[in-house]
């Protein structure tokens, strides 16, 4: 009984110690993102643009990034005093090069459209926030 319970308690300490150091590797993908700055830009055509400015850092200790493909984005817009919030899938396909070594970060600009049709009470917006939500990404090989 008492072996049982020594390997039953070593198992569990040892998953406990397991458990608690995967969570830095499994939540922390190795970018991270920082959004500096949103503009809800001029009207074209029926479509505003939504320009963004970020930082995108390269948080991993090993890891060498190629190229961004895109990010899920949230964005919230103001506008005639309401207030929208929705997610949207934005291209960035940003090539490094050289590639973004561990550590180091790079400064980007980037740029949506999204329609406007005030008879279905799609207004411009006066003001926007953008925030990253998940990335796709391609590191070097």
């Amino acid at each position: 009984m008492k072996k049982k319970f020594a390997v039953l308690f070593t198992t569990l300490i040892a998953a406990a110690f397991l458990f608690c150091g995967m969570p830095r590797f499994a939540e922390a993908g190795p970018l991270s993102f920082t959004v500096t700055d949103s503009e809800a830009g001029d009207v074209h055509g029926g479509k505003q643009d939504i320009i963004f400015w970020f930082t995108v850092k390269n948080i991993s200790h090993v890891e060498y990034i190629r190229r961004v493909n895109s990010v899920t984005v949230e964005v919230t817009g103001w506008s005639r005093g309401h207030r929208e919030t929705y997610q949207r899938d934005v291209d960035i396909d940003w090539t490094f090069d050289p590639s973004l070594r561990p550590g180091a970060s790079k400064k980007l600009r980037t740029r949506f459209s999204r329609r406007i049709n005030p008879d279905r009470g799609w207004y411009r917006y006066d003001r926007v926030r953008v925030r990253v939500l998940r990335y796709n990404f391609r590191r070097a090989s």
